[in-house]
């Protein structure tokens, strides 16, 4: 058991680390201190690194929608939000505070033709808000696993504000079947003051951090493709499979840096940080309505990505590729309980972050299986 506050504890070996043969109990430890019989082990917890945050938000948000002839739906909103965000802490013996506090009007259009038989149109514009997280606020350097870069914010980070133009054709299989279609969405993005990660310190100590840029665009087309396999044979008719392809172009000007440090130099034409340019969706499933019963294989793969800006001519820090794949099941008793049962990552695949081609840290994600039970009250 550790003291916070205490350097050292110490503990004999023979309580630790023993074994038993034909009823005799030997060590299975060597040691070349002073003590052979006594094991040394240092905390090394920041008891100095801490913060507290909170965050409020109060909204109003008010729709109308409207039907023309049957063919054209048209619906206009408008959200009213109001936000504040305290961060109070410690950063080794320095005070650490941050406080941001907004109100934005996010206003969206959209628009529906559905005259085409087994068709629909839809275009939209909407403007949404891109807040930073506690972590990102906060100056206090984080790392997730022991070998990767520490990241720390920065209490004058701004929210980014996002401009979404959206187009999709939806086709639908069946008139009857409005969940089996296949759609094309092509989309637009403009980003004022984006969020991103960016190198601050050397190489030899290397050291991330969060701030705002002057504006990025992101532009791209997903094409997305869900039905049931009762083409096939109708004892097929709970079965389904989904396919979901997104491609991405993204890219960022760098002007205006808003970071902690004012002595950064960032690349213009870099790609959004952890934006991937291609992300795939492939599941094949069974759902049942009446049993209650459902299972699923998902597959889901992202491309290369950016994870931090590098300063300067500096080589940016990637995060590789991933491949994920899972098992879900699930199912309802007597319509109260229900069950179910996960199997993450099947794939074991890796976690690696590269910085010019060279390996940062690389270690396998594990497999995660869980399991939930409910009840419906």
């Amino acid at each position: 058991v550790f003291r916070p506050g205490t350097d050292t504890e110490a503990y004999p070996l023979d309580l630790l680390f023993i074994e038993e043969v034909d009823g005799t109990t030997n060590n299975l430890t060597t040691s070349t201190t002073t003590d052979a019989n006594v094991l040394s082990i240092t905390q090394n917890t920041q008891t100095s690194q801490f913060y507290k945050a909170e965050q409020d938000t109060s909204a109003l948000f008010l729709m109308f929608d409207y039907a023309h002839k049957k063919a054209f739906d048209e619906n206009f909103g408008v959200r009213y939000e109001k936000n504040e965000i305290k961060i109070e802490g410690e950063n080794l013996g320095s005070a650490v505070t941050g406080e941001i506090e907004n109100s934005n009007i996010l206003p969206s259009v959209n628009f529906k033709y559905k005259g085409l038989a087994r068709n629909q149109f839809r275009l939209g514009y909407s403007k949404t808000l891109n807040r930073p997280s506690f972590n990102e606020i906060s100056r206090i350097s984080l790392q997730t696993f022991k070998g990767e870069p520490f990241y720390s914010g920065y209490e004058g980070i701004q929210q980014a504000e996002i401009s979404n133009y959206d187009f999709r054709w939806e086709f639908y299989f069946d008139s009857d079947r409005v969940s089996d279609l296949f759609a094309i969405s092509p989309f637009y993005k403009t980003i004022d003051s984006p969020i991103i990660a960016a190198e601050l310190s050397s190489p030899d100590t290397v050291r991330y951090g969060y701030g705002n840029v002057d504006s990025a665009t992101l532009k791209g087309i997903e094409f997305d493709y869900r039905q049931s396999l009762s083409f096939l044979k109708n004892a097929w008719e709970d079965f389904y499979w989904t396919v979901n392809l997104t491609l991405v172009e993204s890219e960022v000007d760098t002007n205006n840096p808003n970071f902690s440090t004012t002595s950064i130099n960032l690349r213009d034409g870099e790609s959004l940080t952890g934006q991937a340019p291609v992300v795939f969706n492939y599941s094949v499933g069974y759902d049942n309505p009446d049993s209650g019963l459902n299972f699923a294989l998902l597959y889901n793969f992202v491309g290369e990505r950016i994870v931090a800006l590098g300063k300067g001519t500096e080589p940016n820090t990637d995060l590789s590729s991933t491949h994920q794949l899972d098992f879900v099941i699930g199912g309802e008793v007597k319509e109260k309980y229900s069950l179910k049962f996960k199997v993450q990552n099947l794939l074991n695949d890796s976690y690696e972050l590269t910085r010019d081609g060279k390996a940062v840290i690389e270690y396998d994600r594990g497999i995660d299986v869980s399991m939930g039970f409910g009840v419906k009250l």
